[in-house]
């Protein structure tokens, strides 16, 4: 069983593979699932919600477990920590037929080579009876190794990751220099964004004339101190963390060059909507994990009582 990550922007769910929510909510009901939700049909899943599997892998996985062999059907649970991993678990029969979990979390370092492969070791050829039909096997296996996805986004080459920093380097000197400060509210924040939009800036020179513009006309001049003559930590910290990225960027840029090695995916939720394609799976339903939040709730949506 895959142990998911606890984290506020990881999304958990469970689909069933069947055409008749009638029959889901029956089995439900059959089994005490007394407050479970089942969604409508879409494409050819249902999505089902359980409060007591909602914080509980393990409940979550018995869930899905009993569910495939009550309907004899596949069930599947699929987590995704927003860009950096994404785990897949299947059942059929009542056993599980499919783990897999990849991690491209580059925050905690290069997804190696040896990691990744490993996380696909023997699940393309476990996963293709369920994919839908004309799916390619090697086509499978590159995706589910991340040497491959629709988007075309993939992790940055080593001149790719040079540039990245000089352009953080390029920020933190000009943020500093020009008296730069970070919003104070959303409001604010929103109203940056919309005039950095506006201005057509397509590099972090133009970025930071648009705000130094913006700053000036709100009151602020370049001058790089408040008004009590200190700059503000927040200003300090931003102008530090963009100089750590640099650092971190140029890091890879090396490993990359001493050891070349194939690029992968840049985001693991890109290697997740091509999973859903293939596997007929709508992928907007795997993006909340709250009831409340998922398509088109609550129209269509089934309680068990």
């Amino acid at each position: 069983m895959t142990r998911y990550p606890s984290f506020s922007s990881a999304s958990l769910t469970l689909h069933v593979r069947c055409d008749d929510q009638r029959r889901v909510v029956d089995a439900l009901q059959r089994l005490g699932r007394v407050g479970a939700v089942a969604g409508p049909l879409r494409r050819r899943w249902i999505t089902v919600f359980d409060p007591r599997a909602e914080f509980d892998d393990g409940e979550r996985s018995r869930l899905a477990k009993v569910l495939s062999a009550a309907l004899e059907c596949l069930t599947l649970i699929v987590s995704c920590l927003k860009y950096g991993r994404l785990g897949i678990d299947l059942f059929r029969d009542g056993a599980q037929a499919v783990e897999y979990l990849l991690d491209l979390d580059y925050v905690r370092g290069d997804p190696s080579p040896e990691k990744c492969d490993r996380a696909a070791e023997g699940v393309a050829e476990r996963l293709l009876p369920f994919c839908r039909p004309g799916t390619a096997s090697v086509h499978l296996d590159r995706l589910l190794r991340a040497l491959e996805v629709s988007s075309g986004a993939m992790e940055g080459s080593a001149d790719d990751l040079e540039r990245r920093a000089a352009e953080r380097e390029d920020m933190a000197r000009m943020w500093h220099e020009r008296g730069l400060h970070l919003p104070t509210s959303i409001d604010e924040a929103m109203t940056w964004v919309s005039a950095v939009r506006d201005s057509g800036a397509h590099d972090v020179t133009g970025v930071v004339e648009a705000l130094e513009r913006i700053q000036r006309a709100e009151g602020h001049t370049g001058t790089g101190v408040d008004a009590s003559g200190e700059r503000s930590r927040q200003d300090e910290s931003f102008a530090r963390s963009m100089r750590l990225e640099a650092d971190e960027f140029r890091r890879r840029a090396a490993a990359l060059r001493e050891t070349p090695r194939p690029l992968r995916a840049s985001c693991a939720d890109d290697v997740l909507s091509d999973l859903c394609s293939l596997l007929e799976l709508d992928v907007e339903v795997t993006e909340h994990d709250a009831l409340h939040d998922m398509p088109g709730y609550p129209n269509g949506f089934v309680q068990v009582v």
